[in-house]
């Protein structure tokens, strides 16, 4: 792993917003299908396959396939740590959003507008600048367009809005103490979305929703949820995880073996409730999605020790089970994670990248929270960041991937279909 990307990890840890994530993201956990993640339960927890599955391929780098033909890759003048895909500009197209460090290894961003052909026009957006690499997105001005919310200096977040050809600023969210994670999400239901702040301070650790407002000041409240010396979550993951309408929250410590802290949301901001759920599991990043097309969220979390995909199912009342687990073998190891049906055929899927590792894995939902084998793709260079989305009109979904070591971003149209 190259050392600036070494160094933006050390920032995601220090005052990130997305994950995996997210957004991402989360650790590095992007968040998909929500509101786009020590006691041992035993060994047949660890060696489970999740309900309806497969036995993943015993080597899943035979038969990797080239890529399907795609653009000529988008060259950042940055290097990419990090990449979302929205309609940022609000003219009904998929954009590209990269933030990573500049010539003058300041962080900032980079955008390139969407057709919706599957071409792009990029341009340097030198005002997304801040202390933090990973974004937060979504709409919070009332306007056209998506959002972007870039963490600052001095537990402050600056959210930023497209005007005419370029963001400018919009707000400056203050959450003190020193904020980690932000999600965007309308958590009193008022129609407009909040921003949720996970912030650690005083040896605590809490959650603070900042309500989005058309005043120019937002209100805020802060939720105390426990010590940072036993806990020092970075991820955080926002879904419905009850019946009650009001999202929940999910936090994790990556690769600590407490597995997730559950709080569950009421409309005044407060979250209480909280419990840690399959605690044996290790999360370096997690994604929310119905994989078993029950009606209840899930999360889908990858692990690095050992390296794995885990399927931990929602009851809809608040709680989860872990209920198996697919091995993925070495050399490749998950470093960003997407849901999506890839293929067309009305069931999740997921998608994968490694950081260092030079492929995409994906693997192929069966609506019952199986999975089917792990089968490759060739990239450039190892990536940190995959998204499914349209950017062409043939309706099957393309991938926009970060391939970090190669500094550019790689557009696969239409990679995977029935």
């Amino acid at each position: 792993m190259r050392p600036h990307l070494a160094s933006a990890l050390t920032l995601l840890v220090a005052c990130t917003d997305r994950p995996l994530g997210e957004t991402d993201g989360a650790g590095e956990g992007a968040s998909d299908g929500t509101i786009g993640l020590t006691e041992s339960a035993g060994p047949a927890s660890d060696t489970a396959t999740p309900t309806g599955g497969h036995d993943p391929d015993p080597d899943p780098t035979e038969g990797i396939t080239t890529a399907p033909p795609e653009h000529d890759p988008l060259s950042p003048a940055l290097e990419p740590y990090s990449l979302e895909v929205a309609d940022f500009d609000g003219d009904g197209h998929h954009d590209l959003l990269v933030m990573g460090l500049d010539d003058a290894e300041l962080i900032t961003g980079w955008i390139a507008r969407g057709h919706g052909d599957g071409r792009f026009t990029a341009d340097l957006a030198p005002a997304l600048q801040g202390a933090s690499a990973y974004p937060a997105i979504g709409q919070l001005d009332g306007g056209a367009g998506v959002d972007v919310m870039v963490g600052q200096f001095q537990d402050a977040a600056r959210i930023y809005r497209w005007s005419v050809a370029e963001f400018t600023a919009y707000k400056t969210l203050t959450s003190p103490p020193t904020p980690r994670n932000h999600v965007v999400a309308d958590v009193d239901g008022d129609g407009r979305n909040d921003v949720v702040a996970l912030c650690h301070g005083a040896q605590k650790f809490g959650l603070t929703v900042h309500r989005g407002s058309d005043a120019a000041a937002w209100t805020a409240t802060t939720t105390v949820l426990g010590l940072v010396d036993e806990f020092a979550p970075a991820g955080l993951l926002l879904g419905q995880f009850d019946a009650d309408g009001v999202p929940d929250a999910l936090l994790f410590e990556s690769d600590a073996p407490r597995g997730f802290l559950r709080v569950l949301g009421r409309p005044d901001g407060e979250f209480v409730e909280p419990v840690f759920l399959a605690k044996h599991l290790r999360p370096w990043g997690a994604v929310l999605g119905d994989l078993d097309e029950d009606g209840r969220t899930d999360i889908l979390a990858v692990e690095h020790f050992p390296v794995r995909l885990s399927l931990v199912t929602g009851d809809g009342a608040g709680g989860f089970e872990h209920t198996g687990s697919v091995d993925i073998d070495a050399p490749f190891t998950p470093h960003a994670l997407d849901l999506d049906d890839l293929d067309g055929d009305g069931h999740l899927d997921v998608v994968a990248v490694d950081a260092v590792t030079p492929l995409l894995f994906y693997w192929t939902g069966d609506g019952h929270g199986g999975l089917g084998p792990a089968q490759a793709l060739e990239l450039p260079s190892g990536a940190v960041r995959v998204h499914a989305a349209q950017l062409d009109p043939d309706p099957a979904l393309d991938l926009a991937v970060a391939t970090f070591d190669a500094g550019q971003v790689t557009i696969l149209l239409n990679p995977i279909s029935l």
